[in-house]
């Protein structure tokens, strides 16, 4: 079951090691960092940057008590939007890609 949460968490476009970081905040109310490391058995240097990412794509938080960050994830039904969200960035992605094809045309005319 471990490997089916991960599958489906890396189906949302998360690195292995993101997957696992973001399955074991899913399962705990929140987490330092030397714990997080601990229980994926990643260094804590790798645990920073894989939060900072996760924050960043808006599926994990932070909480400071007593002077200590501490990492969350967000709820699981917020899991739906943030792929309705990608798929908004895809959109407009693809959006601007079409604009470009005349001017490649061009490029490949020269």
């Amino acid at each position: 079951m471990i490997r089916d949460v991960e599958k489906i968490l890396r189906s949302l476009g998360l690195s292995e090691k993101e997957a696992r970081v973001l399955h074991i905040l899913l399962r705990h109310d929140s987490l330092r960092v030397q714990i997080l490391a601990r229980k994926t058995k990643l260094n804590r240097t790798t645990i920073y940057g894989i939060v900072k990412e996760l924050v960043k794509r808006g599926l994990v938080t932070t909480t400071t008590r007593f002077g200590i960050t501490e990492y969350q994830a967000v709820s699981p039904e917020l899991l739906p939007s943030y792929l309705e969200r990608q798929e908004e960035e895809l959109r407009l992605r693809k959006k601007d890609i079409r604009a470009l094809v005349p001017q490649l045309k061009t490029l490949r005319a020269e």
